[in-house]
């Protein structure tokens, strides 16, 4: 049996997430569904993230949808299935507009033997420009203006 030793880890990200914003530089969006009753919010995304924007998949009650297979892409948008918990959902997304501004049409509908519901939403998302000065990606502001970031644990922020 060996015995593994690591040695020389920085506790510090600073150097790679200065290093990866060269690489890729993140970008200022702003997020917010059309048709709602609540301010939008302003996230900093590399190209990774960024990506995301036009592949929402739904969450219910904290959990994520996990998909169910590949996605298909259809003349217009793109098709996934997914499941939350004993649900199956069929997730539909349409993407309308130009690389800096776009709307996100989500449509979710039920699957299996209980009656089908649907819910439908539209999200738009605009580039702002350059990430303030001390963001890192996945800083966000929400509704209530606090700053925050989901996308790392606290040990990578």
């Amino acid at each position: 049996m060996g015995l593994i030793l690591l040695t020389g880890c920085e506790v510090s990200t600073d150097r790679w997430t200065k290093r990866q914003a060269m690489v890729d530089p993140p970008e200022l969006w702003r997020a917010e569904v059309v048709d709602a009753d609540a301010p939008a919010v302003r996230i900093c995304v590399d190209s990774l993230l960024r990506a995301g924007f036009s592949m929402p998949m739904p969450e219910a009650h904290g959990m994520a949808c996990e998909p169910l297979g590949e996605p298909i892409q259809t003349e217009d948008g793109r098709l996934q299935r997914c499941r939350i918990g004993s649900q199956t959902l069929l997730v539909g997304t349409r993407t309308k507009g130009s690389a800096s501004s776009f709307d996100v049409e989500l449509r979710v509908t039920t699957l299996g033997p209980a009656p089908e519901a649907s819910f439908g939403q539209t999200r738009r998302y605009t580039r702002l420009g350059p990430c303030p000065e001390g963001w890192k990606v996945g800083d966000q502001i929400d509704r209530f203006g606090r700053r925050s970031n989901d996308v790392w644990t606290p040990a990578w922020r």
